[in-house]
């Protein structure tokens, strides 16, 4: 396997759920699997192949309703949509798969009697298809995009954007990871900022490459506070 990555229909959720909650707590986001993981069956590992790429079909999600980000409620949302990508939600020790198993019926909630009990975030892990995994529409409600004002993070919008990639950093870079939610805001264009700018261009019929170009330029300008 030459490399791995998660599921694009995830990284759109991300992305939704970052844009309505733009300033909500990550501490417990989270999608490859760590040794923990790897040491037991777990969709955070990248058990699913496309080629020789590995596919991570788990998320975690932090549940912080303070910071407009309740799992409770989206976790909802999501059932009461019969998502067709969803495998299973695991959320504060109950589970609700999309298909029936033993005495529970398809998008029933239950008792989950896991390892851990996902008390603080979300789990969501889509099935192992590509077309659900890589399945892109939206998640959740219509979601009206509100950034947050970059200067109230002391981060100010470019005033001459130039094109940005991997490898690349900056107050440009930041500022990006800012305005499309990124977990890291560290100013490093690395492999994940990549991803999630995949994800913002898929979400909003722009090319989708992977590069802060003109054309997603605009779009983030044209949003962005002054």
């Amino acid at each position: 396997m030459s490399g791995y990555r998660c599921a694009y229909a995830l990284d759109a959720l991300l992305v939704e759920i970052n844009t309505r909650a733009p300033r909500r707590d990550k501490t417990s986001d989270g999608w490859i699997g760590d040794p923990d993981h790897r040491n037991r069956a777990s969709d955070h590992n990248p058990y699913v192949r496309l080629g020789s790429t590995g596919i991570v079909t788990a998320r975690d999600f932090d549940h912080d309703p303070t910071g407009g980000a309740d799992m409770a409620k989206i976790a909802e949302e999501i059932r009461q949509r019969r998502d067709e990508r969803v495998k299973y939600l695991i959320f504060r020790g109950r589970i609700c798969r999309s298909y029936a198993k033993g005495d529970l019926a398809a998008w029933q909630w239950g008792t989950y009697s896991g390892p851990n009990a996902h008390a603080g975030h979300l789990h969501v892990s889509v099935k192992p298809t590509r077309a659900h995994y890589d399945d892109t529409r939206r998640w959740l409600g219509e979601v009206k995009v509100t950034a947050p004002k970059p200067s109230t993070n002391g981060v100010r919008r470019p005033a001459t954007p130039r094109t940005l990639r991997e490898g690349m950093s900056g107050e440009d870079v930041r500022f990006v990871q800012r305005f499309i939610g990124e977990l890291a805001t560290d100013g490093v264009f690395g492999p994940a900022t990549e991803r999630a700018v995949r994800a913002y261009q898929r979400m909003r019929g722009l090319p989708v490459d992977g590069v802060v170009g003109p054309a997603t330029w605009r779009h983030i300008q044209g949003k962005a506070g002054p």
